[in-house]
């Protein structure tokens, strides 16, 4: 007999809507069909590339159903297969705690983001005080800080 391929539920989801994009397309195409440039705009900061890479994948994967009407210019729909539906209802009570919980979880990511920025300054800092040069993401992530509090000090009355 062989070993099951996960070990609980929650990783059998993951490993058909783990990633950044596959939630946030399964949540819009569980109210209706649409089409690629209304998911795109739904979806909001996800490149036509991976959109087009997760709706593949979730049609691969019998989540999500591609109707080609066959026209020029192309005309394409996509709408969630029975199984995506079944998985929607599942996930709708997640929605609703986000929902409820959506300041708290703003508030949570922006301490993180706040952390992060401040991270990265002590690693430039230390680089600095060694002379070592701090590696590229650290050194990114700080110049990236110090362009956001400079904006922000313009953009405040004086």
């Amino acid at each position: 007999m062989s070993e099951a391929p996960f070990r609980c539920g929650m990783e059998a989801v993951l490993d058909l809507v783990g990633g950044k994009w596959k939630l946030l397309i399964l949540f819009h195409l569980s109210a209706k069909r649409r089409r690629f440039g209304e998911l795109r705009r739904l979806v909001g900061d996800v490149s036509e590339k991976m959109l087009s890479q997760q709706l593949k994948e979730m049609t691969r994967d019998g989540l999500v159903r591609r109707i080609d009407f066959q026209t020029v210019p192309p005309h394409v729909e996509y709408e969630l297969e029975a199984f995506g539906l079944d998985l929607g209802r599942a996930l709708k009570p997640v929605c609703q705690w986000g929902t409820r919980n959506m300041e708290a979880v703003a508030s949570i990511a922006d301490a993180r983001n706040a952390l992060d920025a401040s991270d990265a300054l002590g690693m430039q800092a230390d680089a600095d005080a060694t002379g070592d040069a701090p590696p590229p993401a650290v050194a990114s992530a700080s110049a990236s800080a110090s362009r956001a509090r400079r904006a922000a000090a313009a953009k405040s009355p004086r």
